[in-house]
């Protein structure tokens, strides 16, 4: 029986402005403990409905948005949050929060976004929590009558005629359908990815270099790069088929947990990390050898290749990713949007 608990090496919960690890599960059955590392702040504002929360700065500098009312914070203070209270913070610190009790689902009501963390015109909060969300997800002898009639609209759709599809009778019923998806789906990051992935992809960048001098400089941005292996397939083909090019290449995604997983290029041959799949299955024995350094079933990106990629933890959909990565000679964006 453990009484001692280690940081989780996979987060728990991430956000556009944080990332989460929760401890346990404890033996007390009423107590969650999180570690948070707060980069903008929590995305949403938000009323529990019994859960009491605390939070403790362990370093960095914030404030709390409580009832309406700014509380700056930094490392030492600790701060109550009863329920029936709304709040939010923002700032650039660690946190170590308590839960009392454990979170639920249907406890948090989402109120409105953060400004310092989601642009003023995202799209409406989806509320997990209310009546019209508990009725969606109601299910009837174990099974859900919203998957069958989703399941039902994706046949139908497959087999519409394109003219049909375009009408705007038809746009508007399926913004609905697109909402009942996004209140009944477990939403989250899918990190899911593999090397050599698009091979298409992958070519048409190479016939594409012919048209670079010699000696001459390349630069190339891979938005969404995930846990690295498309921008490790990117610079492989560019430096495999044009070596005398001086390649920059800038790798960018929202997830800080997957920039810092990408930017160490070691991967398992039989442990998943970060994803459900064999990130190296599509690739040939000899590709294996021309990428990777192997120990074991650990496979390291060779430094010829991994060495000079630049990772950004970045929001794409933000103007100040432009000043951030400046003019791309190419830039890849098809695997997230």
């Amino acid at each position: 029986m453990p009484y001692t608990y280690s940081l989780p090496t996979s987060a728990s919960f991430t956000g556009k402005g944080l990332l989460g690890f929760t401890f346990g599960p404890l033996h007390h059955k009423d107590l969650e403990v999180y570690y948070i590392e707060v980069e903008k702040g929590h995305d949403t504002f938000m009323i529990s409905r019994k859960i009491t929360r605390l939070y403790y700065v362990l370093s960095g500098n914030g404030y709390f948005t409580i009832d309406n009312r700014t509380y700056d914070v930094g490392p030492g203070i600790l701060v109550e949050v009863p329920p029936q209270v709304e709040y939010s913070y923002s700032g650039t610190m660690t946190l170590l929060a308590l839960s009392t009790p454990r979170c639920f689902r249907g406890n948090d009501t989402l109120t409105r976004w953060n400004p310092d963390v989601v642009r003023r015109d995202s799209t409406p909060i989806v509320d997990a929590g209310s009546r019209f969300t508990r009725l969606l997800r109601l299910t009837v002898l174990g099974k859900s009558p919203l998957t069958a009639y989703l399941r039902m609209n994706q046949r139908l759709w497959n087999i519409l005629p394109s003219f049909l599809a375009a009408l705007r009778p038809i746009l508007w019923y399926s913004t609905f359908l697109h909402m009942l998806a996004r209140i009944y789906a477990v939403r989250g990051q899918a990190f899911s990815t593999f090397f050599l992935r698009n091979r298409p992809q992958l070519e048409l960048i190479r016939r594409l270099l012919h048209r670079k001098p010699d000696g001459d400089a390349l630069k190339v941005a891979v938005l969404g790069c995930s846990t690295g292996a498309e921008a490790y397939s990117v610079a492989w083909t560019i430096r495999s088929a044009r070596p005398d090019l001086k390649l920059v290449l800038h790798a960018v995604d929202i997830s800080k947990q997957a920039v810092e997983f990408a930017a160490r290029g070691m991967y398992s041959l039989t442990t998943p990390q970060l994803t459900n799949t064999s990130i190296c299955e599509r690739m040939t024995a000899v590709e294996l050898e021309e990428l990777f350094n192997r120990d074991g079933d650990v496979m390291t990106v060779k430094s010829w290749i991994a060495d000079g990629i630049n990772w950004h933890v970045g929001d794409a959909g933000e103007s100040e990713i432009l000043d951030v990565l400046g003019p791309q000679d190419m830039v890849v964006a098809n695997n997230f949007l």
